[in-house]
C-alpha cells in the first residue's frame, strides 16, 4: 500500500536505497503511527532495543546539510569523545588549552573556525529529535 512521507523522509529514502538490491530500514515516522497514541506508547520502550540490535544506524541530516561541515564536526566530535575516554569525562579542558595542548588530542585550536562546524551540525533538526540519544550510545 501507499502511504504519504515528508519531502525529507522521500529525499533519505532516494539517497539511502540500493538500486539493485533488497534493503529493510525502520523509519520511525513511517514505523510508527504517529497518531496513535496507544501504539506510540507500546512501541517507545522497544525503541532502545531497535537501535541496540541493528547493524547499521544511517542518520539523514537533509539535504541542506553541508557534507564537508557535517564530516569535519563529527570528525572533532570523536576526537572528543576518545580524549575524554582516554582522560575521563571529568576532564579539565581549561588545563588542555592553556598548554596549547588541544592539536595533539586532534582538535583544532578554541578559536579556530572549524569549531563553527560542530555548532552548525548540532543544530540541525536531527539533534532535536528524541530518539537521537538512543541512535549515538545504543548502536554498537
Amino acid at each position: 500500500s501507499l502511504i504519504s512521507v515528508t519531502s525529507n523522509l522521500a529525499a533519505a529514502l532516494r539517497i539511502l536505497r540500493y538500486e539493485n538490491s533488497f534493503r529493510m530500514l525502520w523509519v520511525d515516522s513511517v514505523c510508527i503511527n504517529q497518531r496513535d497514541i496507544d501504539e506510540k506508547q507500546h512501541q517507545v520502550p522497544l525503541m532502545g532495543r531497535i537501535y541496540r540490535e541493528s547493524t547499521v544506524v544511517q542518520v539523514w541530516l537533509g539535504n541542506d546539510a553541508p557534507q564537508r561541515t557535517v564530516a569535519t564536526a563529527f570528525c572533532i566530535l570523536g576526537n572528543l569523545k576518545e580524549l575524554c575516554e582516554r582522560f575521563g569525562w571529568d576532564i579539565n579542558f581549561s588545563h588542555i588549552v592553556r598548554y596549547q595542548a588541544i592539536a595533539q588530542y586532534g582538535l583544532p585550536d578554541v578559536v579556530d573556525d572549524l569549531w563553527g562546524s560542530v555548532r552548525h551540525s548540532v543544530e540541525m533538526p536531527w539533534f532535536s529529535r528524541t530518539w537521537v540519544i538512543q541512535e549515538i550510545i545504543l548502536f554498537r
